[in-house]
């Protein structure tokens, strides 16, 4: 017999930081994991959002798992049963929790799933909400507004959210642009492996994922440097070498057009 879902206690591991009251019915949160620390199955009566700034986890529902790292958002609805397994370095991340109240008793808008997005739109207007709200420069009712806007982005629209299954050999290609990101082949050589036409490769990625292979690597590449830059004492240049950027200029002006912050102020955030 399973045993009974319950709240996760202090020695799965969870080490409050820090906690904001924000508006009536929302709480902000910053909460760090212990490496290798693992949460068993569990449930919290309030719906959340939760972005990871450092580290690693996977996320069990329902016989799914989700790996999250750095930029990597979910979205649970209260009473979703769970488990957790944090990463070697640990876990650091921002929670956000409302209650029924707060969306007014009208969930029409709100999703009714959990769901990951990692990194594109949602990532960043997380981590500008983070940046307002560890800087104190926005009043209560803006952070409802952040928090409004974060989540009318779990539209099934990014990637991971489209609730759509791709096709064996297109997850294939995926795992492949994942791994050589660095230092990518182009879609004619992918769709080459693929045994598809490089046109019918670009359109099923868009229909399925919602970005171009190209966004696709270059968010992988943002997503590796925010690993480094929130755990790392490399240069920026070093970091951009790293990760496959041409140059600091270039890897600053894509990471910026990705989350909305330079490198150097990412850092300075996420290890504040």
């Amino acid at each position: 017999m399973n045993p009974e879902p319950r709240h996760p206690a202090a020695s799965d591991g969870a080490l409050d930081v820090s906690v904001s009251t924000g508006s009536p019915g929302l709480s902000v949160r910053r909460v760090r994991y212990e490496p290798h620390a693992r949460q068993g199955r569990h449930h919290h009566d309030r719906t959340s959002l939760t972005l990871v700034f450092r580290g690693s986890l996977d996320e069990v529902v329902a016989g799914s798992c989700e790996h999250a790292g750095p930029l990597s958002v979910v979205f649970k609805p209260a009473g979703t049963v769970h488990a957790n397994r944090v990463g070697p370095v640990g876990a650091a991340t921002l929670q956000i929790e409302f209650d029924e109240g707060f969306i007014d008793g009208d969930a029409s808008g709100v999703p009714a799933d959990w769901g990951w997005a990692h990194a594109g739109p949602s990532a960043r207007r997380f981590l500008e909400l983070f940046a307002r709200w560890s800087s104190g420069d926005d009043p209560e009712d803006a952070l409802e507004d952040r928090v409004f806007d974060i989540l009318a982005g779990f539209d099934g629209s990014e990637d991971g959210m489209g609730g759509r299954r791709p096709p064996g050999w297109l997850v294939d290609v995926v795992e492949e642009v994942e791994d050589t990101f660095r230092r990518p082949r182009s879609v004619r050589e992918l769709a080459r492996s693929a045994a598809v036409h490089p046109v019918a490769l670009a359109r099923a990625h868009r229909r399925h994922y919602g970005c171009s292979i190209t966004e696709r690597t270059r968010a992988r590449r943002v997503r590796e440097a925010a690993g480094l830059l929130s755990s790392a004492e490399e240069t920026l240049s070093a970091i951009a070498f790293a990760t496959g950027f041409s140059d600091q200029p270039h890897f600053t002006r894509i990471f910026r057009d990705e989350t909305g912050l330079t490198p150097g102020s990412y850092r300075s955030l996420v290890r504040g």
